[in-house]
C-alpha cells in the first residue's frame, strides 16, 4: 500500500486515508506537506513555514526538504494537479 511505502522511505512523512483525506502529511501533525511545498513557491522561507506551523519541527523540516521522496512528491503532485484541471479544448 502506498502509506506503507511512503513510512519505509520516511518517518517524517504519514499517508493515511482517514486523516486528511490520505494526503501526505507531517507524522503526527495535522499538517499537510502540501502546505511546505506551497509556502516556498510562493516565496516563503523555512521559518516562515515553522512559525506558521509549530508542530513540524526544523529538523523534520529539513529532512523531508532533502529526501528523495520529495522529488517524487513533487512530480506526483504536479501530476495529480494538471489531471485535475479542466480541459481548455472546445468539446
Amino acid at each position: 500500500m502506498v502509506q506503507d511505502w511512503y513510512q519505509s522511505k520516511t518517518p517524517h512523512i504519514r499517508v493515511d486515508p482517514t486523516i486528511l483525506g490520505g494526503a501526505p502529511h507531517f507524522t503526527g501533525t495535522l499538517v499537510p506537506l502540501k502546505s511546505l511545498f506551497d509556502c516556498l513557491l510562493a516565496g516563503g522561507a523555512v521559518d516562515d513555514f515553522l512559525r506558521d506551523h509549530p508542530t513540524v519541527t526544523r529538523d523534520v523540516a529539513q529532512a523531508v526538504l532533502t529526501s528523495q521522496l520529495t522529488l517524487f512528491y513533487e512530480r506526483i503532485s504536479k501530476a495529480t494537479a494538471s489531471a485535475a484541471m479542466p480541459s481548455s479544448r472546445p468539446r
